[in-house]
């Protein structure tokens, strides 16, 4: 624990947490922002000045990484998580939106050199997408998220 309790206030790092809240764009980072300390180790420190810096570069240079479909379903996940539960409708198509994000996001990495973002490459690394939900995801919804007339014979008749 860092001492005095308000450190943080008193250098200054609760203004930098308040200036990156504005540049969140999901209540994901606005979440991960919260967590967010004073970091003492300078291993760990290294690694997040890593990160941030390759982001920076990303933002500013780069195309095609995907800044969009950053939808917050982990209440709906969690709901499901107990066998024999299922997704509800509404939230397929914000699940099939998150999952082309990721998909996305895995892909540019996977596709650049290994040392342009190794540290954001690293954490790429460690995602597991099971692409075949997002596949049967495309077969039952519409560009517009609405289920298809041919996902299923009953619908089909």
């Amino acid at each position: 624990m860092i001492y005095p309790e308000n450190f943080e206030e008193k250098i200054g790092f609760s203004e930098i947490r308040r200036l990156i809240q504005h540049g969140c764009i999901s209540t994901m980072g606005l979440d991960e922002l919260g967590r967010m300390h004073f970091e003492t180790e300078p291993e760990q420190i290294e690694i997040l000045l890593g990160q941030v810096g390759e982001m920076m570069q990303i933002i500013q240079f780069e195309n095609h990484f995907p800044s969009q479909d950053y939808f917050d379903l982990r209440q709906e996940l969690l709901r499901i998580k107990p066998e024999g539960t299922y997704i509800l409708f509404e939230f397929l198509p914000e699940l099939r939106a998150s999952l082309s994000t990721i998909q996305q996001i895995l892909d540019f990495f996977f596709h650049k050199k290994e040392n342009i973002y190794p540290y954001l490459k690293s954490l790429s690394d460690k995602v597991v997408l099971e692409r075949s939900i997002l596949q049967k995801l495309n077969l039952l919804l519409t560009e517009k998220g609405e289920l298809r007339d041919d996902a299923s014979e009953k619908l089909l008749k």
